[in-house]
């Protein structure tokens, strides 16, 4: 994912950025093997204002036979639209079971003030039965693209979800750049969400479903 920009309110990337000694000292722990992590991601970077999510969960994104469930993912992104100026958190509606859907949005603080600004113009370049070509010029230039990343689109996909807890804090309200992908001037939005329907079922079968792939050779049943 190519998602940062130096305009934006992020820190580039020559810049000295404290890092959580403990969280990351736990991610090397939980690492199987280095030769599948890169400088990207084998860290985080601390904040005296945003929530790590060990402090939030008491433990670290990829603990061994832990996943979080989508009403905890929900809190923690709450948690860091509390903590923060460039991040506001909604309910956009609820699943087949009623389960709430959220979005978390990141920008720069003024961007997020503007947000709903931001929305409107993109809705009006897609709409070619109300914008002229000379319009959706203008609007290009005076609007900001926004990424929207979703995960977690099947039930048993637990590791995006996972993921993308980390990614809001450590690449983003941290200040952390990753790689510079608009145009100087631009900017951007990143949208965050996850597909709360049937992910509390995963969560609570998960264990028994991987032990019994893994260990099935093992298994008394029937005796």
């Amino acid at each position: 994912m190519i998602l940062t920009h130096a305009q934006a309110g992020f820190v580039p990337q020559a810049a000295a950025q404290k890092i959580d000694e403990e969280y990351t000292r736990l991610i090397r722990q939980n690492l199987q093997d280095p030769r599948i992590t890169t400088e990207l991601v084998d860290h985080l970077p601390a904040s005296d204002t945003v929530p790590s999510p060990l402090k939030f969960f008491g433990r670290v994104v990829g603990t061994p036979g832990q996943l979080t469930y989508a009403k905890d993912i929900h809190r923690y992104y709450e948690a860091l639209a509390r903590s923060s100026p460039r991040a506001r958190f909604w309910k956009i509606g609820t699943t087949e079971e009623g389960r709430d859907i959220v979005v978390l949005a990141i920008a720069d603080e003024a961007t997020i003030a503007s947000l709903d600004s931001y929305r409107d113009r993109l809705g009006a370049l897609t709409d070619p039965r109300r914008t002229t070509d000379a319009q959706a010029r203008q609007l290009v230039e005076s609007g900001k693209p926004i990424h929207y990343i979703l995960s977690g689109m099947h039930s048993p996909e637990t590791g995006g979800p996972e993921m993308l807890i980390e990614l809001a804090n450590g690449q983003f309200l941290s200040g952390r750049a990753i790689a510079i992908d608009e145009r100087l001037g631009q900017g951007h939005v990143v949208m965050f969400a996850i597909r709360p329907f049937w992910r509390w079922q995963t969560q609570g079968t998960y264990t028994l479903g991987f032990n019994t792939i893994m260990n099935w050779n093992d298994l008394d049943a029937g005796r």
